[in-house]
């Protein structure tokens, strides 16, 4: 059953940005959550370097792994924001920055193996430069393995503008294994063989 709901959120306001913050973020497919909290950010990278999506006809093997999913962006999308979600190796400071997109929506990106989190996302400006982070509390990590691919799951993100604010957040986090992964296979039909996984249920498929 799709679960939806506004799970974490920048306002932009002058030098100030504000958030709400309401505990957990999905991992499991009964969860849905709200995050928010109110403080000026810190300053971040100048520019935001995102992951480059894999090629159609790219081969996974034992010395590397693939991510997917549906990363969204909402039909109101401010025009000419990013907003990525941040995909950060544990033990490690390596973070994957996943763009949410108007189309091709689902997409997939190499990554080393390993263990993960999600560990929130990064919103930007249409320069790409960073205009606020947010991380997910208490979101549980998971394996990455080689020679496999994995499922992280349906993400929609939202940028609006107002009079006197910007906001970007995430509406909504779903477990679409089934619909997701086909349309990954037929995208990428060099890696529709490989086992996958996914953070709700690490055994293949």
């Amino acid at each position: 059953m799709p679960l939806v709901g506004r799970v974490d959120e920048i306002r932009s306001l002058g030098a100030a940005r504000s958030v709400k913050i309401l505990r957990k973020l999905l991992i499991y497919s009964s969860a849905v959550f709200l995050v928010s909290c109110t403080r000026v950010l810190p300053p971040l990278i100048s520019v935001a370097r995102f992951s480059p999506p894999v090629k159609q006809s790219f081969n996974v093997d034992t010395n590397g792994a693939v991510v997917y999913g549906r990363f969204a962006t909402g039909p109101d999308f401010a025009f000419g924001n990013e907003l990525a979600l941040r995909l950060c190796k544990d033990g490690s400071k390596r973070v994957y920055l996943i763009r949410c997109r108007d189309r091709d929506s689902v997409c997939a990106i190499a990554v080393e193996p390993g263990q993960y989190r999600i560990g929130g996302f990064l919103a930007t400006f249409m320069d790409h430069r960073p205009v606020g982070r947010r991380n997910f509390p208490d979101t549980g990590s998971f394996q990455v393995r080689s020679n496999s691919v994995t499922y992280l799951g349906d993400f929609t993100g939202y940028a609006k503008i107002g009079p006197m604010t910007q906001v970007w957040g995430v509406t909504g986090i779903t477990n679409n294994f089934t619909a997701t992964t086909d349309e990954f296979r037929l995208k990428y039909p060099n890696l529709a063989s490989a086992p996958v996984f996914s953070p709700f249920d690490q055994q293949p498929r």
